[in-house]
């Protein structure tokens, strides 16, 4: 049986899909697979529809960024 996210994965896709990011982008960012944000996608909409604020704001009404890994790619040039 599949394990369940931490909170902080799932607000952490809640805030990337408010602001526009794909499941796909969102999936290469936060380094799981992009079924299983769809799959929080799907329960998020369901839960509380797609106009929902997130509450992620700071006093002064900032949107405050979300905490997740950053993934680090390794640039390889390949020469002919």
């Amino acid at each position: 049986m599949a394990s369940e996210l931490k909170v902080d994965m799932k607000n952490a896709i809640k805030t990337l899909l408010s602001k526009g990011i794909s499941h796909r982008q969102a999936a290469s960012l936060l380094m799981i697979d992009r079924k299983t944000v769809a799959r929080y996608a799907g329960l998020l909409k369901a839960q509380n529809g797609p106009e929902e604020p997130t509450g992620s704001e700071s006093e002064n009404g900032q949107q405050v960024p979300p905490t997740f890994p950053v993934r680090r790619v390794p640039v390889i040039n390949i020469k002919s």
